[in-house]
């Protein structure tokens, strides 16, 4: 079950940017008691290109894995229920061999899957006591238990501030995750990834402001997530005023084209998309120095025009 409210924004994050790299399930109920593990991946071999834009997520992704994102300082009574739920599951997996095979025979250690524990800050005594340490071709902040334990823990407030770790570090807290914000913010308006976790931000951010009533920890996810809720709203509302823009260009454009010639063909059809470059001045303009021609004429004038850099037309019927 959803224990804080880090957990669901961090669930979805994580879905968001895994989704359409493998099977992504969260939360993975296991049996025993009701206990859930917050989510497991399963990469699709064909995605591997895409994993390596996630940069340090991508790496602990490569290989199935169980992910359990965590709000606060890692503590061992937490670090102890997440390996109790990778062992119940670990479990299930066995039965489930078990029965596919219709013999009883024991998983290899490389099919259980790593458990990647990821957290704001631990203590090194934390650390010490589950034996984990940093590894060599892994970023600071990256510690591994003795391989016993299948477990990993990434220390978000330790990783170093580059794209390599952005993805995890949105998970992060307090400064570290408003940097993060920041930085996504600061990316590439055409970077899906980019329009899609400021969206989820701004929905959780609203849900959250639509609360009668909030616990200290949301009003703290609240602050921390505001300015990146701003930046996803203004981006929202330009890209409708744009969109609105298009809209009615498109309409401008077209209700031209039925009134001159009466139908738009596909000839016609294939001088709308170029003349969407244009601003509504210039466009405007264009139709009126338009007007008065002939079809073929018209066709053979678009098809010359340097400022919107319109294509050659086809001016056969």
């Amino acid at each position: 079950m959803t224990r804080t409210p880090h957990d669901r924004f961090a669930k979805d994050c994580l879905e968001e940017l895994l989704k359409s790299l493998g099977q992504f399930q969260a939360p993975l109920e296991v049996k025993d008691e009701p206990r859930q593990i917050d989510a497991w991946f399963v990469p699709d071999p064909s995605s591997q290109a895409q994993r390596s834009r996630l940069g340090l997520l991508g790496s602990i992704v490569e290989k199935e894995c169980l992910l359990e994102p965590v709000r606060a300082q890692l503590s061992p009574i937490e670090i102890r229920n997440c390996l109790r739920r990778q062992l119940i599951f670990y479990g299930e997996l066995q039965r489930r061999a078990a029965r596919e095979k219709r013999e009883k025979r024991t998983l290899s250690e490389s099919e259980f899957p790593m458990l990647w524990i990821l957290c704001p800050t631990v203590s090194e005594s934390v650390l010490s006591q589950f034996g984990a340490k940093e590894k060599e071709g892994w970023p600071e902040g990256v510690y591994f238990a003795p391989d016993g334990y299948k477990l990993a823990i990434v220390v978000i407030n330790q990783l170093p501030a580059t794209r390599e770790t952005l993805w995890l570090r949105i998970l992060g807290k307090g400064q570290v995750q408003q940097q993060a914000f920041k930085e996504l913010s600061d990316l590439p308006k055409d970077e899906p990834l980019r329009k899609n976790i400021l969206e989820l931000v701004g929905m959780w951010y609203s849900n959250l402001q639509k609360k009668e009533a909030t616990t200290s920890e949301e009003q703290e996810l609240i602050m921390e997530l505001s300015s990146a809720y701003l930046e996803w709203r203004e981006a929202t509302l330009q890209e409708g005023i744009e969109r609105g823009q298009v809209q009615m260009k498109r309409q401008f454009i077209e209700n031209f084209l039925l009134a001159r010639f009466g139908a738009i063909d596909e000839t016609l059809a294939a001088t709308i998309e170029p003349l969407l470059k244009l601003s509504m001045t210039e466009v405007t303009n264009l139709m009126l120095e338009l007007s008065s021609l002939e079809r073929d004429e018209f066709l053979a004038r678009l098809s010359s025009d340097p400022q919107g850099q319109l294509p050659e037309s086809d001016n056969s019927m």
